[in-house]
């Protein structure tokens, strides 16, 4: 399945949050691969996002943090924006919410919003 590099950062809270909780094995088998796979696309995105901050941004001072200023934030969104929304290709089953809710796994909505590719 096809996914954007922004659904894959945006659910790594909520799939850290699942693998913290109990379920049947074949459904966290396949929660670990996801979680593998998408590991993968999360550390390329923020090796890209660091070399558009040393592009685009200044450290701070004391050298904790990038500062990209006014005058280059519309060509560092404009490249940022680029790179979250490419697709990349994930290989996993959906996970049936009913097998899910059976376990008494409970998310919020917020939760959902984040994995809502991942559950069927």
């Amino acid at each position: 399945m096809k996914v954007t590099v922004n659904q894959v950062v945006s659910a790594q809270p909520t799939l850290k949050k699942l693998t913290g909780q109990d379920m049947p094995i074949s459904v966290a088998i396949s929660l670990l691969k996801v979680c593998k796979d998408t590991a993968i696309h999360v550390e390329a995105f923020q090796k890209k996002q660091l070399v558009l901050f040393e592009t685009f941004g200044d450290k701070s001072e004391d050298e904790t943090q990038w500062i990209v200023s006014e005058e280059k934030k519309e060509d560092y969104f404009a490249a940022l924006t680029e790179v979250v929304e490419t697709e990349v290709e994930l290989d996993f089953e959906k996970i049936d919410a009913s097998v899910l809710e059976k376990a008494g796994v409970k998310l919020s909505v917020n939760d959902m919003a984040g994995v809502e590719w991942l559950v069927s």
